[in-house]
């Protein structure tokens, strides 16, 4: 997946307008930390935590899903770790996935590659994808 970095005023714009009533709609569960794997009883929803760098040099992600109901399972649930490139497809530095589930995590774990920047993005068979803040790293 490219990230395009276009800025057009009126998106820059229309984008802070709203900022305040997406905040409101993201899942509380959203916002915690990789290392709890949290998922709770909110809405269903999708997340993404890290990258981060382990101890050993390697480098993390997590991918969640969580508040969904015990028959609402895709068939797939993948974490990966991407590092930024402008000018071709970002590389995958990190990917794992799971397979049935309704609400869980999965871990990616990779070798951390040269200094740049990264993000972690969670997605599942149905298309869903969340992506992190890019962090610049390794």
């Amino acid at each position: 997946m490219m990230k395009i970095r276009t800025v057009v005023a009126g998106v820059v714009a229309a984008g802070a307008i709203s900022a305040a009533g997406a905040a409101m709609a993201s899942p509380a569960w959203a916002g915690e930390t990789a290392h709890t794997g949290g998922v709770s009883a909110q809405s269903c929803g999708l997340a993404a935590w890290g990258p981060s760098v382990t101890p050993d040099g390697g480098i993390h992600s997590r991918a969640g899903r969580g508040g969904c109901g015990s028959a609402d399972v895709v068939t797939y649930l993948w974490a990966r770790v991407y590092k930024y490139n402008p000018y071709w497809f970002d590389s995958v530095y990190a990917e794992h996935h799971t397979t049935y589930v309704s609400n869980g995590w999965v871990d990616a774990h990779g070798h951390c590659g040269p200094h740049g920047t990264y993000y972690a993005e969670a997605s599942d068979s149905r298309g869903n994808v969340a992506d992190t803040a890019e962090v610049d790293m390794c």
